[in-house]
């Protein structure tokens, strides 16, 4: 498992960001992707949970490790 990613804001998407980190870009999904849109090119920390499926491997984004432990509580 991830706990978080550091790296570069390169793209945004609908659904979506990406985040190079040492020459890999990771794609990350994200309920609201354009709140990071002022980061652009930035270097950005982002907190991740890792969902694996037998379809999919998925990376969920989070702004702070209080937001993505939020989630968990509402299970």
């Amino acid at each position: 498992m991830y706990e978080y990613i550091i790296g570069n804001l390169t793209e945004i998407y609908p659904a979506y960001i990406v985040v190079e980190n040492n020459g890999v870009g990771y794609q990350i999904a994200s309920g609201n992707p354009y709140q990071y849109s002022n980061q652009v090119n930035q270097q950005i920390k982002i907190f991740v949970h890792q969902v694996i499926r037998e379809d999919a491997h998925t990376l969920y984004g989070f702004n702070t490790l209080a937001e993505k432990n939020f989630i968990f509580t509402l299970n």
